[in-house]
């Protein structure tokens, strides 16, 4: 029987503050497409045509994007929690939709794992739950899975140091379960995967199995994780479709032109009506967003745009993101792991320093921006 499949897309996603003072994480793009996009285009990949969705934070956003599924193949129902119920009590909610073998996928994962031999591990080792893991040589920022030689996970660790680790397979955050699982998740309760279930089976030595994923997977939890999300999908270490035709340095999307004089070095996505003018240089891996225009001149250097951004003649933009509807002026210039939120605008020659983060909707005149400007 074809499982089905639930998207946890209820948090607020604090850590990638400013861009998501407006948009909930899970519908912050990897390229031009949103990452639950890309998360449905893997389930339908792998046979997958019902799924559920929890959401929260703006709800609205999330749900205008689902639709009731069909322009993605799948059928799609959603549940939007008034209080959030952690991880384990979100997927509670849809016990009777869930009523065999189910994939949960955490809405902030970019991947391109595949499900259909995850699911066929799962079932033949009878497992009642199983996490799909992958090896990260840094595990102080994940939860560390440790496991015998069977693939029985016997222990967590959350976030050691790479010297203190017990192995270094860590959780991604996608689970296949039976719906025996249910039993174990009390109702009309917060209730957690990595906290409390988890540990819980752990103990308890049932049938609960890690999943050596042979695929890639890209945590987007941080703005320095989400930028560097971009980059596996630039350079395919993660696979993901993009939309566009696939040119000699990377994708052009629909309507998008590229003045002749202009040079674009490693790979780049350009969306669609998009726009680079005469001169401009694109080193590095680039994400310009839809409707997005280079000015003449402009140099862009490992920057992640999103849509309606427009950059003016002789910008300098380096290690960046900027997102929905910002507009830098002639001969501004954006430092490295600086964060930009929608709807800003930055006047000519003005300056933001490294690492600033700046609230949706400011306006910044020719000055020297060297500390976060909140909302």
């Amino acid at each position: 029987m074809v499982p089905r499949a639930m998207i946890m897309s209820a948090g607020v996603g604090s850590r990638l503050e400013p861009l998501t003072s407006a948009l909930p994480k899970p519908m912050a793009p990897i390229g031009t497409v949103p990452t639950l996009g890309h998360i449905l285009a893997m389930l339908h990949q792998h046979g997958i045509r019902e799924v559920a969705a929890n959401l929260h934070y703006r709800a609205d956003v999330v749900r205008e994007y689902f639709g009731d599924g069909s322009a993605f193949g799948l059928e799609i129902r959603t549940h939007e929690e008034p209080t959030l119920m952690g991880t384990a009590g979100g997927v509670k909610h849809f016990e009777s939709f869930l009523d065999r073998t189910f994939v949960v996928i955490s809405g902030d994962a970019c991947s391109d794992a595949n499900l259909t031999a995850l699911v066929a591990f799962h079932r033949a080792k009878g497992a009642l739950a199983t996490i799909a893991m992958t090896e990260e040589a840094d595990t102080s920022k994940f939860g560390v899975v440790v496991t015998d030689a069977e693939g029985r996970i016997e222990a967590f660790q959350e976030k050691p140091k790479p010297e203190d680790a017990l192995s270094h397979w860590v959780n991604t955050g996608i689970y296949v379960f039976e719906p025996e699982i249910f039993a174990l998740i009390p109702a009309d309760t917060v209730y957690d995967f990595g906290s409390q279930l988890f540990p819980a089976l752990a103990e308890a030595g049932g049938a609960f199995y890690g999943f050596q994923l042979q695929d890639s997977w890209c945590d987007i939890g941080s703005l320095e994780q989400y930028r560097l999300a971009h980059y596996d999908a630039l350079e395919e270490k993660v696979k993901l479709a993009m939309p566009g035709t696939r040119t000699s340095w990377g994708w052009l999307g629909k309507g998008a032109i590229v003045d002749p004089t202009a040079e674009i070095t490693g790979p780049t996505i350009i969306g669609a009506g998009a726009r680079v003018e005469a001169g401009a240089r694109l080193t590095g891996r680039n994400t310009i967003g839809d409707n997005g225009v280079i000015g003449a001149g402009a140099q862009i250097h490992d920057a992640v745009l999103w849509q309606d951004v427009r950059i003016g003649t002789g910008a300098q933009l380096d290690s960046c993101i900027l997102a929905n509807g910002c507009t830098v002026g002639a001969d501004a210039r954006i430092e490295i792991g600086a964060v930009i939120s929608r709807d800003c605008h930055l006047e000519s020659k003005a300056h933001i320093g490294p690492g600033v983060r700046v609230w949706p909707g400011h306006h910044i005149k020719g000055v020297s921006v060297l500390a976060d400007l909140k909302a």
